[in-house]
């Protein structure tokens, strides 16, 4: 569970980030920085995120999957 979880930081390597809610629920998320080498963020991958209140988007994004942010009432 990554109900505690308060910050991520997304290694360079990675260039997609799975839907299927890769940080589903994640609720004491607050801070996200998503580099320019991600490409996609699929479908439902931050869903319930409550308490995020911003999120930054890198340059190379050229895909937002359906749901992507949803629930993320702090955003």
């Amino acid at each position: 569970s990554c109900r505690s979880l308060k910050s991520i930081v997304i290694p360079n390597a990675i260039r997609v980030i799975m839907g299927g809610g890769a940080f589903h629920h994640c609720r004491s998320l607050k801070s996200i920085i998503i580099p320019n080498v991600i490409r996609a963020i699929m479908f439902g991958a931050f869903s319930y995120c409550s308490e995020m209140p911003a999120v930054t988007l890198g340059n190379g994004l050229e895909e937002i999957g359906g749901e992507a942010f949803t629930y993320c009432s702090s955003l």
